[in-house]
């Protein structure tokens, strides 16, 4: 729990501190945050589909959280 509080406190103390006139900072870290988090539960609903044999799913649904949050650390770190 805390950790979510520690998150979503983060979250809003960006729209806090930001610039009212550019708010793209504060909504680049939400659409990250956001699409972590949807992309970590889809990969652990995973071991329920039907695709792939279960030892396939099983190493999915285990390293695929870490996986995602991987991804998107590299996507956050590329140079616009």
């Amino acid at each position: 729990v805390n950790f979510i509080y520690e998150a979503v406190s983060s979250l809003r103390r960006n729209f806090i501190n930001a610039d009212p006139l550019n708010l793209s900072m504060p909504f680049v870290a939400l659409s990250m945050a956001l699409g972590t988090f949807v992309g970590t539960m889809n990969v652990v609903k995973f071991e329920a589909s039907k695709f792939f044999n279960r030892k396939v799913r099983k190493i999915v649904k285990n390293f695929g959280p870490v996986s995602v949050i991987l991804l998107f650390t590299l996507l956050n770190n590329l140079p616009w």
